[in-house]
């Protein structure tokens, strides 16, 4: 019986488990940093919406802006903390895939 990390902001990964939108955007720009035109081209979400979802994700300290002068196309990658977060929604997403139940610790 394995016990959960208390290091992992726990919060953050509920917060990002409960939008499809902010999950697959935390866990694209931890795959690869990118501006949210080239997300908005690889998810079936509008570019306002995941501009929406970044915001909010930098905001809890998540996602930094990697280019922050330049005006517009800036490229969004992932914090430390976000990094933890997107580890742990990927590895919640890959045990629900193969059918396990979480909370049995």
């Amino acid at each position: 019986m394995s016990v959960p990390d208390e290091t992992i902001p726990w919060d953050m990964v509920a917060a990002c488990r409960a939008s499809d939108c902010r999950k697959q955007v935390l866990t694209g720009l931890y795959q690869n940093p990118r501006c949210a035109a080239e997300l908005a081209e690889d998810m079936d979400f509008a570019r306002p919406t995941i501009s929406k979802h970044i915001h909010w994700l930098k905001g809890e300290g998540l996602v930094k802006c990697l280019t922050e002068d330049r005006p517009h196309h800036r490229i969004y990658g992932v914090t430390q903390n976000g990094e933890a977060v997107a580890e742990e929604v990927e590895s919640l997403a890959g045990a629900f895939a193969r059918g396990y139940r979480i909370g049995r610790w």
